[in-house]
């Protein structure tokens, strides 16, 4: 699709955040999981329990520190389904980390609830 005609249909885009991430937002950006981890220099060691697997509830990036980031659950993407919806090859941890380096928008706020 051509650029200026998305804008055209969807002039508006949404975001869905946790409550009280607004200043952080502002402040640093929105940010993937992935950046997330690159800004909090979270270590290849600890990494991939946030970027590579599933996470099925939200988990605190640096849990106590003010610098604390909290990345939303991965509920819907259990690992068992994905090995059934993949295809050519991809695995489960190769979905994670590709979407895990996206940030998502909603073209129409009722599909963002």
């Amino acid at each position: 699709m051509d650029l200026d005609k998305l804008i055209e249909l969807y002039p508006r885009v949404y975001h869905m955040a946790e409550r009280g991430a607004w200043d952080s937002i502002r402040t640093r950006g929105l940010m993937s999981a992935t950046a997330v981890l690159d800004h909090l220099a979270v270590g290849e060691g600890e990494r991939a329990r946030y970027e590579s697997e599933h996470r099925g509830q939200k988990m605190d990036v640096k849990a106590g520190d003010p610098s604390n980031i909290v990345l939303r659950d991965q509920k819907p993407m259990p690992e068992g389904r994905l090995v059934r919806a993949l295809t050519g090859g991809t695995t489960p941890r190769q979905w994670y980390e590709l979407i895990n380096g996206k940030v998502f928008f909603w073209a129409e706020e009722k599909r963002l609830h």
